[in-house]
């Protein structure tokens, strides 16, 4: 902060120019507290101390999946701490709670208030994400049966020319999931760094998560990537347990199908099917 510099330098003048600037623009900020009350650091620093506590209790509570216990303690932290750096996480595990009590309607309409409030936190993509996902869920796209170059198979279609992800569907488990993507990430960048791979994650139905990795120009590199990633012993370890963990490639256009089914069974059926003729080119 300017205002601290000059004023350690002694610069009375220049101190005084970002002392007014501050309390005349910025009366609320943090930094003007500061100016107003120097000994404010020692308190602010000691309340921000007891707001991460209680943050990471209501965090490990939504965890364990007592979500009537979370939802009481993210109100209590509302209304305990204002508003504190964690008010935009405290309303986030407060519409999750509620919307796990109550049903997919009030955790949307949860979610858009937190992306309403907050539109620049970090909870906000998200939040973002499960919206998405549950606008699909209620909004299942439909593909055109006739679509060229495509061989209709039940519901999934086949283009192994096209552009492909790669889904992981995994429990809806902290350690499991930051797990995960924590070790595709390393991976990542260890074998495809020159690839620019993305990843998003988002819920699949009631207790899974459905995680995207993009993209990959065809059928053939995705299930090479597949196959890479499937046999690596560092993605999964410790939490993250293969047997846990369903992945496949796909075609972008089959995720609305497999929304829908909101399972992955029927989809390992198509791609044990269909996958085989990829390999037979080779």
């Amino acid at each position: 902060m300017l205002y601290r510099i000059y004023l350690a330098a002694r610069n009375n003048e220049r101190s005084d120019y970002y002392k007014n600037k501050i309390l005349g623009e910025y009366p609320d900020s943090e930094f003007a507290q500061l100016i107003r009350n120097p000994d404010a650091a020692e308190e602010m620093n000691s309340k921000k101390s007891e707001v991460e506590l209680f943050y990471a209790g209501v965090y490990e509570v939504y965890h364990a999946s007592d979500y009537a216990e979370s939802y009481r303690l993210s109100n209590q932290g509302l209304k305990k701490f204002g508003k504190s750096d964690y008010a935009d996480k405290f309303e986030f595990i407060r519409a999750m709670s509620q919307g796990k009590l109550s049903g997919i309607d009030t955790l949307e309409k949860g979610l858009k208030m937190v992306v309403a409030k907050y539109p620049k936190s970090e909870v906000t993509p998200l939040a973002q994400d499960i919206l998405k996902s549950i606008d699909r869920q209620k909004n299942p796209v439909k593909l055109n049966e006739n679509a060229p170059s495509e061989i209709q198979n039940d519901t999934f279609t086949v283009n192994f020319d096209a552009e492909h992800y790669i889904f992981a569907i995994v429990p809806d488990n902290v350690q499991i999931v930051e797990g995960f993507k924590t070790n595709v990430t390393n991976f990542n960048t260890i074998f495809y760094s020159e690839k620019n791979l993305t990843m998003s994650s988002t819920l699949f139905g009631d207790k899974k998560q459905l995680i995207i990795i993009k993209s990959f120009p065809n059928a053939r590199e995705a299930q090479l990537y597949y196959e890479n990633v499937a046999a690596d012993k560092d993605v999964f370890r410790g939490d993250v347990k293969r047997d846990l963990v369903e992945i496949y490639p796909i075609l972008p256009s089959n995720i609305a199908f497999l929304y829908q089914k909101k399972s992955a069974e029927s989809y390992k059926v198509f791609y044990l099917d269909q996958f085989k003729k990829l390999k037979q080119t080779n």
